[in-house]
């Protein structure tokens, strides 16, 4: 099996009930939906993931979309 892709968009999820902290009220997550490609035996599939930003996290989710985007080109054609 080898990576031929990886690729990540913004997926802030809504929470059913806002989550109080000490600085304001979270109604969602910070977070990114991750699609890996992989090819094995001439059959290409893929996979999803989730990168999320804890709470009170200076990073945003831009900054964690150049993050992934940084390491991408580590993993792809790896085994």
């Amino acid at each position: 099996m080898r990576v031929v892709a990886v690729s990540a968009i913004d997926f802030p999820v809504p929470l059913i009930e806002p989550f109080p902290i000490s600085r304001a009220s979270v109604d969602s997550t910070r977070a990114a939906l991750v699609r890996v490609r992989v090819e094995h035996d001439g059959r290409v599939e893929e996979g999803l993931g989730e990168a999320a930003l804890p709470l009170g996290s200076a990073e945003g989710p831009d900054e964690l979309l150049l993050d992934i985007a940084a390491a991408t080109p580590r993993f792809v054609g790896l085994e």
